[in-house]
C-alpha cells in the first residue's frame, strides 16, 4: 500500500507521496528491476535500493537520470501531485497532435541533403515580408 505524506507546498505544487512510494510504483510500472534501472543511469544499484527502502533521498541530479529512464515526470517522481506522464523539454514534443510528431520523427531521419531542402521550403513559407 502507497503511504500519503501531505506536505507543504513548494512552486504551487502538493506534496502528496513520497519519493520512496513513487520510485516503487514506477519500478513496477515499466517493468523494470533495480538492476536495469543502475544500468539505465548510471546510479549505482545499491542507491536505488537505498531508495526504494526510503533509507536514502536521492539529489536533483539522480532524479533527472531515474524520471527519464522511467519515463516519467521529475516533479511526479518527488512526489508532487502532477501527472506521471513526462513532458519533454524539447518545444517540438509539447504539441498534442499525433501526426504532428510522426512528421517530426520522419524529419529526423531525413538525408542533411532532404533536411536542408525541407528547411528552405518552410523558411518560405513562414517569411513574413
Amino acid at each position: 500500500m502507497i503511504s500519503e505524506c501531505v506536505e507543504s507546498s513548494v512552486n504551487g505544487l502538493q506534496k502528496v507521496f513520497d519519493f520512496q512510494a513513487r520510485i516503487r510504483y514506477a519500478l513496477v510500472a515499466s517493468q523494470m528491476n533495480k538492476k536495469e534501472l543502475s544500468e539505465k543511469t548510471g546510479v549505482h544499484q545499491s542507491t536505488i535500493s537505498r531508495y526504494v527502502a526510503g533509507s536514502m533521498k536521492p539529489k536533483k541530479d539522480a532524479v533527472e537520470k531515474l524520471a527519464a529512464a522511467l519515463d516519467v515526470s521529475e516533479d511526479w517522481l518527488w512526489g508532487y501531485n502532477v501527472p506521471m506522464e513526462r513532458v519533454s523539454k524539447n518545444p517540438l514534443h509539447r504539441h498534442g497532435d499525433a501526426e504532428f510528431h510522426d512528421v517530426v520523427d520522419k524529419l529526423a531521419r531525413l538525408s542533411d541533403e532532404e533536411y536542408e531542402s525541407i528547411k528552405r521550403i518552410i523558411i518560405g513559407l513562414t517569411r513574413k515580408d
